[in-house]
């Protein structure tokens, strides 16, 4: 996050850091599966829902991938 704010010229303090962060972590997108991706994604387009679609932030998860 340091090297995309410094890329951006941003200048963030460590408490805004810790903040964006913890924001982005993969436990809180999939906690929030449903707001990040939308309702109408979530209810018609994704089998089983946002919460499936962000499983586990591996690769391979179909077996054939």
């Amino acid at each position: 996050m340091r090297r995309i704010a410094a890329f951006l010229g941003l200048e963030l303090s460590e408490e805004r850091l810790a903040e964006i962060v913890a924001a982005t972590s993969f436990t809180t997108m999939k906690r929030n599966a449903a707001a990040i991706l939308g309702p109408q994604l979530d209810q018609v387009v994704l089998a089983g829902g946002a919460q499936r679609f962000i499983h586990r932030g591996s690769n391979g998860r179909c077996g054939t991938c």
